[in-house]
């Protein structure tokens, strides 16, 4: 076999000083730390950007120490460095590893490591050997970039809670009652989950506008807005609750059948009748009409709306201030 096709040989041939070798070769990185370990973890050999990195006068002042003793500032990285290295010694296996190094410089120290078994002449174990990047900067610029993601998607979540948001009642608004209506719609032909709409339409809000003017007007959808609030964080399941027109507002309730519908729009009554609106020295009772319904099944979501505006509408030719709903099916 000729020399040219194998290295050992050729080495040998030229009678090239493998260890000089080395040693050239791994401290022309300026940037890759690298270090050689006997077989209790103790250094053997650093290169110069291992020197450069940990502040040191020259290599002898780490030569026969263990990371116990060059990171008594971090020796749980000292603990897990000795454990890698004691399985590569038990297993020939290398391994990659990322190690955090504590804080320095103020900054806090990772270095993505390849670590490998060191080999004699006699191809047995008898030590280890380790390449180190530091990648805390990257590390630095990815956490610095998600948190900007975070900060953009904060941003975009309040954008999107004002597009939702009626400004005077601080309830959703119309555009995000049909959204969410539709989705439900999809959500029951899909998996039959079911879902219930209480329409709410005020009895005598038109006439407070007209004696009392805009202004009170505005106070009393604000009132409207705050107890229908206070409903839904005291109700136990999910409520949506939107301003849908001046004096209307819609319930959307997911999950939940006719009964349970029913219930929360008796709640709401009996929450105005308790809380009258009083401002400005005016005192009156604030009443709605309402309508009420659960999808059903083969009705579609045009028919189920008109169905519930319908309910409402009787309601209001029943005396105002009533709740109108299909009562065979509460049964």
């Amino acid at each position: 076999m000729e020399y040219k096709d194998n290295f050992d040989y050729f080495l040998e041939e030229k009678q090239i000083n493998t260890y000089q070798l080395v040693k050239e070769i791994v401290n022309q990185e300026e940037h890759r730390v690298f270090y050689f370990k006997d077989l209790e973890s103790r250094f053997l050999y650093v290169n110069d950007a291992f020197v450069s990195k940990f502040n040191l006068k020259n290599r002898d002042e780490v030569i026969g120490k263990t990371d116990y003793e060059l990171f008594t500032h971090c020796p749980e990285h000292a603990k897990l460095a000795y454990r890698d290295e004691q399985e590569i010694i038990a297993t020939g296996k290398a391994i990659d590893v990322l190690e955090y190094e504590g804080i320095r410089d103020g900054i806090e120290r990772v270095v993505r490591t390849h670590k490998y078994p060191l080999y004699d002449h006699q191809h047995r174990i008898c030590g280890t050997f380790g390449i180190s990047e530091d990648i805390s900067m990257d590390l630095q610029i990815i956490q610095e970039e998600r948190q900007k993601e975070i900060q953009m998607a904060q941003q975009i979540d309040k954008l999107n809670e004002k597009i939702n948001e009626d400004a005077l009642s601080k309830l959703k608004n119309a555009r995000y009652a049909k959204r969410r209506y539709r989705y439900l719609y999809q959500q029951f032909i899909k998996d039959y989950i079911p879902f219930s709409i209480i329409l709410l339409d005020s009895d005598n809000f038109k006439q407070v506008n007209d004696e009392f003017g805009h202004m009170i007007g505005d106070l009393v959808i604000k009132y409207i807005g705050k107890i229908l609030l206070s409903i839904k964080e005291t109700y136990k399941n999910e409520l949506n609750i939107c301003r849908i027109g001046g004096d209307e507002f819609l319930v959307i309730l997911p999950s939940t059948t006719i009964k349970d519908a029913t219930d929360v729009a008796f709640m709401i009554k009996e929450a105005f009748h308790q809380q009258p609106f009083c401002e400005n020295e005016i005192l009156t009772n604030i009443t709605f009409s309402m309508g009420v319904g659960e999808i059903q099944l083969n009705e579609t979501l045009e028919d189920f709306l008109h169905r519930v505006d319908t309910h409402l509408y009787r309601a209001k030719r029943n005396g105002k201030n009533d709740i109108d709903f299909n009562v065979s099916n509460l049964i």
